[in-house]
Formats: C-alpha cells, sequence, structure tokens
C-alpha cells in the first residue's frame, strides 16, 4: 500500500513539474524568448552585475566551460544523486564567494516550466585547481530539467543567461 501511494505521488510530481498539457517542447532560443532570456555559450566570460566583487575587489565573473549531468556523486560528506554539474574556470574559493554572494540558479523543462525546487549548491575542486559547481536537490532528479539559467549576468537581458543541459 505506501509503495503504490509513493509512486503516485512520484507520477503527480512529474506531471506538476512537466505539464501534460501542452506537446509544444521549446528549444533553447525559444525558452530565451519566452521568458526574456540570453542564451549563454560555454568558455564566454560573464561578468556577473557589478555590484558584486571578490575580496581582492576585481569584479565577479563566470566562465562555464562545460554543463552535464551525474547520476551520482561521492562528496567528502555526502552522497548526491542526479545532479547537474558546471566546470567553471573559477578556483573554489572565487567559487565559494560567487556562490554566497551573487549566483543563482533556476531549471526549466522543454515545456518552459521553471522547477520550484530547493536547489542546493556544491563545489568540487578539479585536478587543475579549478571548481565544479553542483546543483543538486534532495527531493527531486536535477536530470530531468533540459534548460539552466543562471545569473546575475551584466551582459544578458533581465540578467539571466539560459544554457542547455545536455543528456
Amino acid at each position: 500500500m505506501l509503495k503504490k501511494i509513493i509512486v503516485a505521488l512520484a507520477f503527480v510530481m512529474v506531471v506538476a513539474l512537466t505539464g501534460c498539457s501542452s506537446d509544444t517542447q521549446l528549444t533553447l532560443e525559444d525558452l530565451a524568448k519566452e521568458k526574456n532570456l540570453s542564451v549563454g555559450e560555454l568558455n564566454t566570460d560573464y561578468l556577473l552585475n557589478h555590484q558584486y566583487k571578490h575580496d581582492d575587489g576585481t569584479f565577479m565573473s563566470i566562465n562555464i566551460t562545460d554543463i552535464k549531468v551525474e547520476k551520482e556523486i561521492v562528496l567528502e560528506k555526502t552522497t548526491l544523486h542526479q545532479s547537474i554539474v558546471l566546470a567553471s574556470t573559477e578556483t573554489m574559493d572565487r567559487a565559494k564567494k560567487m556562490i554566497n554572494d551573487a549566483l543563482f540558479f533556476e531549471v526549466y523543462t522543454d515545456k518552459g516550466r521553471k522547477g520550484n525546487l530547493d536547489i542546493r549548491m556544491y563545489l568540487r575542486e578539479t585536478e587543475d585547481g579549478k571548481s565544479d559547481i553542483i546543483l543538486n536537490c534532495e527531493k527531486f532528479d536535477m536530470t530531468l530539467f533540459d534548460y539552466l539559467v543562471l545569473g546575475p549576468a551584466e551582459e544578458a537581458q533581465n540578467e539571466r543567461l539560459v544554457f542547455a543541459i545536455p543528456h
């Protein structure tokens, strides 16, 4: 009985998230136009809103070199499931400061529905001294989303950039 209730609740969450009312799938450009976003490009420096600075006084910027989904990530004190990983050119300290002071993230389905989730952000240092920004939600599979929005980026419409999440 409990298993049937859990399955039913999971189905309701998926239906509510993806919106069965429309069969129209939005492309990255469609979503950008509909939500007044700018399409982001990998390997491009984006200056964050000029009010945000690092401790050394330099303006914060972000450069995402890759976006991927990972089914399981083992960190020092926790294991994450179904996460979105952004490879960044920033060091751990600078990425941590951006996450704490400035960056925000949103996720969307290919139907244009925003995921109203409690997105948690984690950092992982890469072999070359850069950082991965890991987006995770304990209660939902982040890999079901198709588009990632981040900001506040100075050059972007509404200070928000949208990227496709490869599956």
